[in-house]
């Protein structure tokens, strides 16, 4: 009898082991493999997209819009080129920028790292051919030197808004002889003429005869000279505009020039404006 006392509660104890061990196993068994998973990949997610700033998503928004514009606004030009299979570096690996504050700014933000820049903020179609500039890679040169001793497939000219305050005419003319004169010392280049950004309207500028009308007025004159076999004429206004004819102030800070992001804009909207200059061949 005393042995029986001992055995009934061991078994007893056992028995509620054995229970408890089986309810734990069939909880374990319950859950979903598959919603488990579900949740740690929901968890990442919105940890993941949380972690970008407010503002990226803005930004590439932004970005987006503008890339958008810029394809409805490829210039139509005649004897059109296939678009181009090289890289971006590659394309402007022959390409050579001549211009003002603006090139400048292409320069040094829109990533058009193998190109070569002859550019100066105060650089006119009046002093182009007479100042000596110290071109990266090259060193000191002018640009009848540089033309004379390097070889390039595109020459990118944008010129005209230092010279805004000079009688219309004389702008006209000067811009004229600059470009003859650069077809003269590199005869095989394509040259690519580059309309003027506008500025804003009504902005901080306070140089009257800085006025959208008057850089219009440039512009045309510079449409005019493009014969689509060796003078190409694009217009990059339309990437900027307010929807009135100036320049949208949110791009800028100046009234003048962009921001260095929107720098990166223009350069990729060159490259894609690039296949329609590169060559003169038929689509």
């Amino acid at each position: 009898m005393k042995n029986r006392r001992l055995i009934l509660p061991s078994i007893l104890v056992l028995i509620v082991l054995t229970a408890v061990l089986l309810f734990l196993l069939s909880k374990k068994n319950l859950r979903d493999p598959m919603q488990t998973e579900s949740i740690d990949h929901t968890v990442g997610f919105i940890e993941s997209t949380t972690s970008y700033p407010v503002e990226d998503s803005a930004a590439s928004e932004e970005e987006n819009t503008m890339e958008d514009t810029a394809a409805q606004n490829l210039p139509v030009l005649e004897n059109m080129a296939s678009p181009p299979l090289s890289t971006k570096d590659e394309f402007f690996a022959d390409a050579l920028f001549i211009g003002d504050s603006r090139t400048v700014g292409l320069r040094d933000y829109a990533e058009l790292k193998t190109a070569t820049f002859f550019a100066y903020s105060g650089l006119s179609s009046f002093s182009v051919f007479k100042k000596t500039l110290d071109v990266p890679g090259l060193g000191e040169t002018t640009l009848e030197a540089l033309l004379t001793t390097q070889h390039y497939g595109k020459i990118y000219l944008m010129l005209g808004i230092n010279e805004l305050g000079y009688p219309l005419s004389s702008i006209r003319s000067q811009y004229t002889h600059v470009a003859t004169r650069i077809h003269e010392l590199h005869p095989d280049a394509r040259i690519i003429l580059c309309a003027n950004l506008r500025v804003v309207a009504n902005g901080k500028e306070k140089r009257d005869y800085v006025a959208n009308e008057t850089i219009n007025q440039v512009n045309e004159h510079i449409a005019s000279l493009a014969d689509n076999e060796t003078f190409f004429y694009v217009d990059v206004n339309p990437l900027f505009d307010d929807g009135t004819g100036a320049l949208d102030p949110q791009y800028c800070a100046d009234d003048l020039h962009p921001y260095g992001k929107y720098y990166y804009q223009w350069g990729e909207w060159l490259y894609e404006i690039g296949s329609l200059v590169n060559q003169n061949e038929e689509p």
